[in-house]
C-alpha cells in the first residue's frame, strides 16, 4: 500500500479506531523493550550486541 493512500486511510479512522491501533504499538514497543531485541546504547552509540567480536 502507498504511503499517500495509508495516510488517508489512517485519517478516516474514527477517534476511538486511531486510540486502539496507538495501544497496540505501545504493546508491541513494550514487547520488543522487554525481549532485549532494541539496541542498545553505550556511550552515545547503538550497538548490536549479537554482532560483537568473541575475544
Amino acid at each position: 500500500m502507498s504511503k499517500p493512500r495509508m495516510r488517508a486511510r489512517q485519517a478516516a479512522l474514527s477517534f476511538s479506531e486511531k486510540i486502539k491501533v496507538l495501544e497496540k504499538l505501545r504493546d508491541r514497543d513494550r514487547a520488543i523493550a522487554a525481549s532485549g531485541l532494541r539496541a542498545k546504547a553505550e556511550k552515545g552509540d547503538l550497538t548490536l550486541p549479537h554482532l560483537k567480536r568473541i575475544k
